[in-house]
């Protein structure tokens, strides 16, 4: 083992611990009078530049590289003159333009050739003076056409006023005076249509102890005239203490016909409206509900109206399935409604009849179901309740009203007749006898 001698002169610390001197990777690249040496030495300007590759020999014996076609009409122009390629007469000579050099290229000091200034419009029209007295003279046409058009639509529009409001005040007059008078001796109705005779009969034969569904599906604003129609219908049902279930598919439907129901059974003693009745209430779904009301109606409706169990009371007990009601009586003012209780509930309802009370205006679009025997019978308009109730030897809403009802269409009848007179004997000129008398 070799032993370092300590010279007692000198500082102990540094002989014991010498100090590493930086290694060569450790010192600054540039610094100091290095940093200075390598400017000078490594910094040429350009232009000693461009002066060494002037001044280099050209090796003679190097051949030039067969360039490609494309790679060629690449090169800059300068640099073909200088291999001798020539001048090609293309590209842009400009040394400023970014595309100089490049064969094909648009040149940027031509392109005012390209552009020429927008032409300038007056803003007054010229015209000679005989197109100027042209077009007086057709301002002239037309302003006297406009002016005749003018006065004839004025007096046209005074006169339709006119004829409207005497139109208006005869209809309101004979529509009070029959109401006033309560009775018009009119000719009441004698002959009694097939369905509304079957309806009779049907109604006719419905005893207590079997229920009748009535499906009340109208709207609150045509109740006035199914109420007229239906009226003498529910009278019966009432006077023969049928039991009755009623639904709809409106929101106001079920509604409206338990105050109808109320009315009707005041003026019987013997009818109690609260045992015989039955609110099934709203029945929603559309055509759906209505199959599911043919298939299962305990599970389509579990409760009524009043949120009790609805086949748990009186009327109701012996009803399992749609066909142990008595009959099933549809009123509506829609002939697609009363079609979607004949395709859904008719084929479950067996031998139930089924009965439609609906408006005179839908009345034709149910008659083929009528014809085919899907529907038993029914009963159109107020004129058809008139005719019902004279079978049952009363008087109702519907033989009441009927006769404001004759007077309205007796109106109609004697307008129509007196216009189509004093159009034949007031006749219009026209327009060529009108220009041949100008003329």
């Amino acid at each position: 083992m070799d032993f370092q001698t300590i010279d007692p002169t000198k500082d102990i610390a540094s002989q014991v611990m010498p100090q590493n001197e930086p290694a060569a990777s450790d010192k600054p690249p540039f610094s100091g009078r290095d940093m200075m040496n390598w400017i000078s030495k490594d910094q040429q300007p350009e232009a000693a530049l461009e002066k060494a590759e002037e001044a280099a020999p050209e090796d003679e014996s190097i051949e030039p590289a067969a360039l490609p076609p494309w790679l060629q009409a690449l090169r800059p122009n300068k640099l073909k003159r200088s291999t001798g390629a020539g001048k090609t007469g293309s590209g842009d000579e400009n040394p400023k333009s970014p595309l100089a050099g490049i064969e094909g290229a648009l040149s940027g000091d031509a392109l005012h050739q390209f552009y020429t200034r927008p032409q300038i419009y007056a803003n007054t029209l010229k015209i000679t003076p005989e197109q100027e007295n042209h077009l007086q003279r057709l301002q002239n046409i037309a302003g006297e056409a406009r002016w005749e058009a003018q006065e004839n639509g004025t007096k046209k529009a005074t006169g339709g006023r006119l004829l409207r409001i005497i139109t208006s005040l005869l209809m309101i007059g004979g529509v009070l005076f029959s109401i006033l008078t309560n009775k018009v001796p009119l000719a009441s109705p004698t002959l009694y249509p097939q369905p509304v005779v079957q309806t009779y009969d049907i109604v006719s034969a419905q005893v207590s102890d079997k229920p009748v569904l009535i499906a009340a599906d109208f709207d609150a604003s045509l109740f006035g005239e199914l109420r007229w129609s239906s009226e003498a219908v529910l009278k019966q049902l009432i006077a023969q203490d049928v039991p009755i279930a009623y639904l709809s598919t409106t929101q106001a439907g079920s509604t409206l016909m338990q105050q109808t129901l109320t009315d009707l059974a005041t003026g019987s003693s013997e009818y109690k409206i609260a045992v015989r009745t039955v609110n099934l209430g709203y029945l929603a779904g559309g055509t759906v509900g209505l199959q599911a009301l043919a298939t299962d109606p305990r599970g389509t409706i579990s409760v009524d109206a009043n949120r009790k169990s609805a086949w748990e009371e009186t009327p109701l007990q012996n009803v399992e399935k749609i066909s142990n009601f008595g009959a099933l009586i549809v009123i509506t003012e829609n002939a697609d409604t009363a079609r979607y209780w004949i395709e859904q509930v008719k084929p479950s309802l067996g031998n139930t009849p089924l009965l439609v009370i609906i408006s005179a205006q839908s009345a034709p679009m149910l008659q083929p179901y009528y014809d085919s025997g899907q529907v038993n019978g029914y009963i159109a308009g107020q004129s058809d309740g008139a005719a019902y109730e004279k079978l049952g030897g009363t008087d109702g809403s519907a033989s009441t009203h009927f006769s404001t009802l004759q007077v309205s269409l007796l109106v109609v009848a004697i307008l129509i007749f007196v216009g189509g007179m004093i159009s034949l004997i007031v006749r219009t000129p026209s327009h060529e006898s009108t220009g041949q008398e100008k003329k």
